[in-house]
């Protein structure tokens, strides 16, 4: 018997002072209600991984309203939790600011797009037409012309 066997009877116990059913658990986590008698059943190693258990204990922990500390100690076999290192700690830093650029990229591409799309409406209007600038001096000219041999 492993120190991490007792995790789910002592949530179960604390569920079944408190009144509470194992649904009403289930609404307020969102975690699965199989996965919650899995865990009240001692059977954390049937869980999808050991960073959901262990994310399962916190939350299904806080909704008792019970230090989950002691229980993830328990299921992380009497190890303290560690914290996370500088470098760990970047990471999830940059991870929270790929988005960030993400949105900052797609924003001047937009842009671009836009400038390039006016740039072509502006020189299609101010474009000269075949016939129409030439077509007016031309005449003029003939008129000119016409008046002064005449």
């Amino acid at each position: 018997m492993s120190a991490s066997t007792n995790i789910g009877a002592r949530l179960r116990a604390e569920r079944e002072r408190q009144a509470r059913s194992l649904a009403e658990i289930a609404a307020v986590t969102r975690i699965p209600l199989k996965s919650l008698e899995l865990m009240e059943a001692d059977r954390l190693t049937e869980l999808p991984s050991k960073t959901a258990a262990r994310g399962f204990i916190r939350s299904y922990a806080g909704a008792l309203g019970v230090d989950a500390t002691p229980l993830l100690q328990s299921y992380d076999g009497g190890r303290p939790p560690r914290p996370l290192t500088p470098a760990l700690n970047t990471a999830v830093v940059r991870a929270r600011q790929r988005p960030r650029l993400a949105v900052a990229v797609a924003i001047a591409v937009a842009l671009v797009v836009v400038i390039v799309l006016l740039t072509i409406a502006i020189a299609l209007l101010l474009r000269p037409r075949p016939g129409g600038h030439r077509d007016a001096v031309s005449s003029a000219t003939q008129t000119v012309v016409t008046a002064q041999r005449g």
